[in-house]
């Protein structure tokens, strides 16, 4: 809201507009400064500083809950880290605050991101007859992260080259 827009809401009292402008600045800066902060950890998602990542998104989040595309960043961060049941609890929680604080229900694309989520979750406890790696993949960052990008968008991922190279 412009400076012009509070003074005609506001009496003819100077001190009461000026407050009311710096409160409205206020409460715009605390917003930029909240979206910027997750801007920063988008960015330590793409580095994979995925604990700086969690320590930011909770900071916001403790901040402002209703804060969905922090939410979102938190929830997407949670089943990365294959905790699926504590992605869709904060999906749930979320849900249930926005209801009852604003009588809205969450963004379309929080719903989307809880029904992915809600399904990789059930994919994940069908039982699988690959064996679980016994040991980890040294230097390979770049390579699973293309491996789990072709892997999201089908369901059969090929692997070709001379094993341990």
């Amino acid at each position: 809201m412009s400076a012009s827009a509070i003074h005609a809401q506001t009496t003819a009292d100077p001190a009461e507009t000026v407050t009311a402008i710096f409160a409205t600045l206020d409460e715009e800066l605390r917003e930029l400064h909240l979206a910027l902060r997750v801007e920063l950890a988008a960015l330590y998602e793409q580095d994979r500083a995925y604990r700086d990542e969690r320590l930011l998104l909770e900071s916001v989040t403790a901040q402002d809950p209703l804060l969905e595309s922090a939410q979102r960043a938190l929830m997407r961060l949670d089943a990365r880290e294959g905790k699926y049941t504590l992605a869709l609890r904060r999906y749930q929680e979320l849900r249930a605050r926005l209801a009852h604080e604003l009588n809205v229900e969450p963004a379309a694309a929080t719903q989307r991101l809880y029904e992915t989520l809600r399904a990789a979750r059930v994919a994940q406890t069908q039982p699988s007859n690959l064996p679980h790696a016994l040991t980890r993949l040294i230097g390979r960052t770049q390579d699973l992260v293309a491996i789990e990008k072709f892997w999201r968008r089908t369901r059969l991922v090929t692997l070709v080259g001379a094993g341990g190279s």
